[in-house]
C-alpha cells in the first residue's frame, strides 16, 4: 500500500481501489502504484519555505528502460494540472515521444474571496501569488519542483519549461531573471509582467501569441483601460507581444529578424545577428486565448510545436 497523504518531501502515488480518493486536480492518467510503475502519474508534495507545494509527475512507458527528459508545464490562472493537460494533451504526447511531464499546482488560498485562484507570481500578475501580502517566491518553487520530480523518474539531465497564460508569464520571468534549471523555455499566450526584462543567460526561448486573444491581448493593455482583461480580471498592466519580443532580441544582441508564413494562420519570426540565442516568435492570426491543438483550424498544434522546439535544446 502507498499512502494517500504524506509529509512534505514525500511521494504520494496511489492506494487500493477500495480506499481510492479522487484527486480532481490530477491529470487523467493511471495513478502509479507498486504494480503500475510507468505510463502513470505520481503525486509529490514538498516544502518551499513555509509552504507545502504539490506537483504531478507523469512517467512515460520509455522510463521503464531508459533515462528520459522532462518538461515542466505550468497552468494558467484559475486552472489546475488536470485542466491544462486536458487542453494541451502533454501527457498523451509524452507517452508517444518518451519524456516525463511534471505539472505543478499553483499557489492558492482557501477559502478565497473570489473562489479558486491557483496562480503563479510572474511579477505584477497574477492572482494571490503575486499580491503583496503573499508575494510567493515561485522561482524557488520551480527549483524545488524539478528537484523533487527527479526523485521519481530516471532523468537524462534535460529539463525544459512550458507555460500557458499566467504560467507563460512565469516562463518570461524565469527567462528575464535567468532563473530555473531549464535548458529552454516555451511561453504560450503570455507576456512580461515585470518592470524590465534583460536576460543574460544563453537560453533558447519560444513565445507563441494569438492575435484574437482578449485575456492576454497581443497589443497589451493597462489596468486603466475600461473593459479590458487588465481592468476587469487581472488588475495588472500587460506589455504587448511586439514590445516583449523587441526587448528579448535587444537583450540577446540581435540585429535583425526574419518572418515567414509557417502554416495556415501562423507566422514565425526568427532572430538573426545575435550574440546569444535570440527568441523565436509564433503568431496565430485566428486564435483566442485557449491552448491550440486543432491544426485543421489554426495551422499548428501548440503542444507539438513546443516539444519540437524543446527536444533539440
Amino acid at each position: 500500500m502507498v499512502a494517500l497523504t504524506g509529509a512534505p518531501g514525500t511521494v504520494v502515488s496511489g492506494a487500493p481501489a477500495a480506499a481510492a480518493v479522487v484527486d480532481e486536480r490530477a491529470p487523467r492518467t493511471a495513478v502509479c502504484s507498486a504494480a503500475v510503475l510507468v505510463d502513470c502519474t505520481r503525486r509529490v508534495v514538498f516544502p518551499v519555505g513555509a509552504l507545502t507545494r504539490t506537483a504531478y509527475v507523469y512517467l512515460p512507458p520509455a522510463a521503464a528502460t531508459r533515462s528520459v527528459p522532462m518538461v515542466v508545464v505550468a497552468h494558467g490562472l484559475r486552472q489546475s494540472p488536470r485542466i491544462i493537460d486536458d487542453a494541451s494533451g502533454w501527457t498523451t504526447l509524452a507517452r508517444q515521444e518518451g519524456f516525463a511531464v511534471t505539472l505543478p499546482l499553483g499557489y492558492w488560498t482557501k477559502p478565497e474571496k473570489y473562489g479558486y485562484q491557483a496562480s503563479w507570481n510572474a511579477g505584477t500578475c497574477c492572482g494571490p501569488a503575486s499580491e503583496r501580502w503573499d508575494d510567493i517566491d515561485d522561482m524557488k518553487t520551480m527549483d524545488a519542483t524539478v528537484k523533487m520530480a527527479k526523485t521519481v523518474y530516471p532523468s537524462d539531465g534535460r529539463v525544459y519549461f512550458a507555460g500557458f497564460s499566467n504560467g507563460a508569464m512565469l516562463g518570461f520571468r524565469l527567462h528575464c531573471e535567468g532563473r530555473g534549471p531549464f535548458r529552454a523555455i516555451v511561453a504560450v499566450h503570455g507576456t512580461v509582467t515585470m518592470p524590465s526584462c534583460r536576460p543574460a543567460a544563453a537560453r533558447p526561448f519560444l513565445a507563441i501569441h494569438a492575435r484574437q486573444d482578449t485575456v492576454v491581448p497581443y497589443v497589451g493593455c493597462t489596468s486603466r483601460q475600461q473593459g479590458t482583461s487588465c481592468q476587469r480580471t487581472l488588475n495588472a498592466d500587460l506589455v504587448s507581444g511586439r514590445a516583449v519580443l523587441y526587448a528579448l532580441r535587444a537583450a540577446s544582441g540581435c540585429t535583425g529578424t526574419s518572418a515567414r508564413r509557417y502554416a495556415a494562420h501562423t507566422m514565425i519570426a526568427t532572430s538573426s545577428g545575435c550574440v546569444r540565442p535570440g527568441p523565436v516568435h509564433m503568431i496565430i492570426d485566428n486564435a483566442g486565448h485557449g491552448w491550440v491543438t486543432d491544426k485543421a483550424r489554426y495551422g499548428i498544434n501548440e503542444t507539438e510545436e513546443a516539444w519540437q522546439f524543446l527536444r533539440t535544446k
